[in-house]
């Protein structure tokens, strides 16, 4: 894919104090960051916070306070603030750039590091904290995102949530920051921060770096906190993963449950190996993540040596390439292809350009804002071509448009309303004008709600809730509490909810009074384990279970019809015709009696549930690829190939097919090829009235008429 630097947009200033802004690195709900040249031509970061945001007094103490955290901290291995002008109209803090990936992509991309790459990243951050706590500061959010790889050596960035030690803080009373996963149980359980969090999270930290993931597993933010305040760390993927090595037994002891039993950070390095500037060198990191470090770099030079920034697909394409940018390539007569900013075939390796104030991503942060101070995932909209043939943007009606709010978490369709579930709630949202006509007070976050004409029934990580659909007030005498824990969210069929725990107890609720109804524990090799519980799939008269293969049950008592395959956990959805079952690459169509009606093999992982509508099957993949199939045969029609793995399932309404990678794309269900694109990655749903509701990762919720 193309680099994640910018162009400026209408309204972005050009030079701010005394630095010459040259292209846009990221953007999210508080601010912009610009990567910037110095009067010597030195390479910086720039954030410049919002102006509507900057009239809040309690947002510019918060700023305030990230000054001061990010000024007292010194050290090889954090990024050192150049600038700063906390009190002016629109404050602004620049730091020296750092290009590289950040931990979280190399290791998602590319793979757990090596031993050696590991301890030299341990001895790197707890040097890093160690600097920082002997500056009174505590970080309070270290986490694989805030960690950039650089060519020499791990840089720790973004102090938007640190704390000085001794400061009053602005965080709400009750109210703790950080993230799921990282944060330690006495931040959870009281709220408090220090030195020993930070150290909790560095431990975490290396368990994601040697595993792919953190010592909690994966899953929504309510079960990583019940797992952090109930469990122990999950150490035996690391353990097997480093035979020999005493690096698990470092990681352990920094995630004692006991804060006072943790090592403090200097203590860590002595252990670990003593210094950790000895030990970083310019070839500290080998592979393809060097490669893409190497890359960031050169982009980095490139962007500050000639200005030209404009980076994405919808730019005009290179000198002598023949190929209008904004056009498709045709590969024979199938495959279509999302060309480069040069005119080329879009490589389909994922590298990031971060900066050190720019590389925050979307993260949840515990009853506090989804998006951290600065920055997200995705980069800010392109300034669109004035060519004549480039397409506009957003060029279907916008029917209502808002923000999402710093708190929300999740996303969803139910009947004739879209559901937005928030840290402490759920709000129902009119899909004709985005009016929120009622929240539900939640414990947790919400998991998706299911509808019937009376109620809305949702789980937030203890409890089974029903609400007057209308009103969103409980139903009285109707409340199920102590739910299995990390049970699933409820699939609704006729009278009943059912729910999966993570143990594999399937269990029905009544809809009338939430009494249990029917209870029945699947085989061990079919209980979904650690992670995140998929509830069942009820479609028709059958009941969906897609762990050890798919399953099919009866609604009425969960009684085995049917099993197909044996291995692994997968995911699935059901059309009509039979259900579709997603297992690594393979795609399987079935038949409602379980029997195989054909198969079709990716590029590469299936992550998403493929979507079918009008007899095609529209399928995403890891490389980029989205296939078009015939639902009948499994004969591919088209595939087009994007510049980003395809994570989300994609949407068809009418003669379009919508999917998200780096970027929003539609497309032509006849041939794949690109009507339009939109700059922002964004989870899509198809809502009432053929609206294409799109979250972006810039926190905005558009519901757009695409037919």
């Amino acid at each position: 894919m193309g680099g994640l630097v910018h162009a400026l947009g209408p309204d972005d200033p050009s030079r701010i104090g005394g630095y010459d802004l040259v292209g846009v690195l990221g953007a999210g709900g508080m601010g912009r960051v610009f990567l910037g040249r110095s009067r010597s031509g030195r390479p910086v970061a720039v954030k410049v916070v919002h102006a509507r945001i900057a009239r809040d007094p309690a947002f510019r103490a918060r700023f305030e306070r990230e000054v001061r955290a990010a000024e007292r901290v010194g050290g090889a291995f954090t990024a050192p603030v150049l600038d700063h002008d906390a009190a002016g109209e629109r404050p602004w803090l620049a730091t020296a750039y750092l290009p590289g990936v950040t931990l979280a992509d190399a290791v998602g991309t590319y793979g757990p590091l090596s031993e050696p790459a590991l301890r030299r990243l341990a001895a790197a951050l707890a040097e890093a904290l160690a600097s920082m706590h002997a500056a009174g500061v505590v970080h309070r959010d270290l986490k694989p995102s805030n960690i950039v790889l650089g060519e020499q050596g791990p840089r720790v960035i973004d102090f938007g949530i640190s704390r000085v030690t001794g400061d009053t803080t602005v965080t709400a009373p009750g109210s703790t920051l950080g993230t799921p996963g990282y944060l330690a149980p006495e931040q959870l359980a009281k709220g408090g921060v220090s030195s020993a969090g930070d150290v909790f999270a560095l431990g975490a930290v290396l368990v994601f770096a040697a595993t792919r993931e953190g010592p909690y597993g994966t899953g929504p933010a309510s079960a990583l906190l019940v797992r952090t305040m109930r469990e122990e760390p999950r150490l035996a993927g690391m353990r097997a993963a480093l035979p020999g090595s005493d690096l698990p037994e470092s990681a352990a002891a920094c995630l004692a449950r006991d804060p006072a039993a943790r090592p403090d950070a200097r203590d860590v390095l002595a252990r670990v190996g003593g210094t950790a500037r000895a030990a970083i060198g310019g070839d500290w990191l080998s592979g393809e993540v060097a490669r893409a470090v190497e890359d960031s770099r050169t982009e980095a030079e490139r962007t500050l040596g000639s200005g030209l920034v404009e980076t994405s697909d919808d730019g005009p394409p290179g000198a002598g390439s023949g190929v209008a940018a904004h056009d498709p390539v045709v590969i024979g007569p199938r495959e279509v292809v999302a060309p480069s900013e040069s005119g080329g075939m879009r490589p389909l390796t994922r590298r990031l350009l971060v900066g050190g104030a720019a590389a925050g991503v979307v993260t949840y942060m515990v009853y506090a804002p989804r998006f951290p101070l600065f920055g997200a995932t995705d980069a800010p909209a392109a300034k669109p071509s004035t060519s004549p043939t480039a397409p506009p943007v957003w060029p279907v009606p916008v029917v209502w448009g808002q923000e999402a709010g710093e708190d929300a978490r999740e996303l969803t369709v139910g009947g004739d309303a879209l559901y937005l579930a928030r840290a402490r709630s759920l709000d129902k949202v009119a899909s004709a004008d985005g009016a929120k006509l009622w929240g539900a007070v939640t414990e947790f976050e919400a998991d998706p709600p299911v509808c019937d004409a009376d109620s809305v029934y949702f789980s937030d990580a203890s409890r089974l809730v029903a609400v007057d659909i209308r009103s969103g007030v409980e139903r009285t005498r109707w409340r199920v509490a102590d739910l299995a824990d990390l049970s699933s969210a409820p699939s609704l069929w006729r009278d009943r909810l059912w729910l999966m725990s993570r143990e594999g107890v399937l269990t029905a609720y009544a809809t009338s009074d939430g009494r249990v109804l029917t209870t029945r524990s699947m085989p061990e090799t079919a209980t979904p384990g650690a992670g995140h519980v998929t509830p069942p799939l009820v479609f028709r008269d059958a009941l969906y279970l897609p762990y050890a293969g798919l399953r099919a049950l009866d609604p009425e008592n969960a009684a085995t019809r049917w099993t197909f395959g044996s291995a692994g956990r997968g995911i699935v959805t059901a059309a009509d015709e039979g259900p579709y079952f997603v297992a690594g690459t393979e795609l399987y169509a079935l038949t409602p009696a379980g029997r195989q009606r054909w198969s079709f093999t990716a590029d590469a992982e299936i992550a998403a549930a493929p979507t079918i509508a009008d007899g095609r099957v529209y399928v995403g993949d890891l490389v980029g690829a989205l296939h078009c199939l015939d639902a009948e045969t499994g004969t591919r029609i088209w595939r087009f190939l994007s510049g980003a793995p395809m994570k989300r399932p994609p949407v068809a309404i009418g003669g379009t097919a919508y999917a998200s990678s780096d970027k929003v794309y539609a497309l032509s269900a006849a041939d794949g090829v690109r009507r339009w694109s939109y700059p922002h990655a964004g989870t899509l749903l198809a809502a009432p009235n053929r609206f294409l509701v799109v979250w972006t990762g810039t926190g905005r919720i558009e519901a757009l008429r695409v037919e």
